[in-house]
């Protein structure tokens, strides 16, 4: 078993678990040794300090994949919530491949973007053998899970490549959509104005954001609301796309779609 090291270090894995699967975590890792792997396990009975702060932060930027023991308190922590989604957003910036995979340790189901993950159960399953089977098969991303959907992201600028900074307004807009929840946690989306001057890097930052952190959704929607008619063709366009609404051609049931897309659209919660 790995102690946070050295700021350079890399791992293989970081485990990142409750404390009430402590064994479970040292199995895991034993085996995943073995195999050669290097692993980096978090032990959340520590007292939580900077200390702990600092070696969560290392292990989220320098561990290629996240192991995730899912337990039925994994969502109540703080931490762990903090793993889940900071991971989440430092891969979607990584050039390397990078994936979250879980172990289901009780009889609880996954929810929500955990679902679409890479998963094994270790739920019930005794025979030493086996249970190392599928350690090693979640670690080499063999999943028992069906392949997620498709994730939307329609009509998004490209990523702006001279983007830098701005962390701290990145990590207000998460807190205000996402409640401080990831996506796993709560199935509702807040909302959120951004205002400013012309020329201050409004619509740089929704980009940004929507680039960054558009696998905590189900999906990223981006409707231009220069004008009303524009965002109303807008969402008449992406009600549409999304099979929310059928398309006609006759302008009169054009103008028809066109109002009642505004009450349909925003029955799905895409984005922001």
């Amino acid at each position: 078993m790995a102690t946070a090291g050295g700021h350079d270090e890399r791992y293989d894995f970081f485990l990142s678990r409750r404390g009430s699967v402590a064994a479970v975590a040292r199995e895991v890792t034993d085996v995943l040794t073995e195999k050669g792997y290097k692993v980096l396990v978090q032990d959340y009975d520590i007292p939580l300090g900077a200390s702990f702060v600092d070696a969560m932060h290392e292990a989220v930027k320098n561990s290629r994949d996240l192991i995730i023991l899912f337990t039925h308190d994994y969502e109540q922590s703080p931490y762990t919530r903090k793993e889940f989604t900071s991971f989440e957003a430092e891969r979607a910036q990584s050039a390397e491949e990078r994936h979250i995979v879980v172990l289901r340790c009780e009889d609880v189901p996954l929810r929500g973007l955990l679902a679409d993950n890479v998963y094994q159960d270790l739920v019930g399953v005794t025979e030493p053998e086996e249970r190392k089977r599928r350690i090693i098969a979640v670690a080499e991303r063999q999943s028992q899970a069906a392949p997620p959907p498709p994730r939307p992201f329609i009509g998004v600028p490209p990523r702006i490549a001279s983007f830098t900074g701005r962390a701290e307004e990145l990590d207000r807009l998460d807190a205000i959509l996402m409640h401080d929840k990831p996506a796993a946690v709560t199935q509702a989306v807040g909302r959120v104005t951004v205002q400013g001057m012309g020329g201050v890097g409004k619509t740089s930052l929704a980009v940004e954001y929507a680039h960054r952190y558009r696998k905590l959704f189900a999906g990223v929607c981006w409707c231009p609301a220069e004008t009303r008619s524009g965002l109303l063709s807008a969402l008449a366009a992406l009600a549409v796309t999304l099979g929310v609404l059928r398309l006609w051609t006759r302008p009169t049931l054009q103008r028809q779609r066109r109002r009642r897309c505004v009450v349909s659209a925003s029955s799905v919660r895409l984005g922001f």
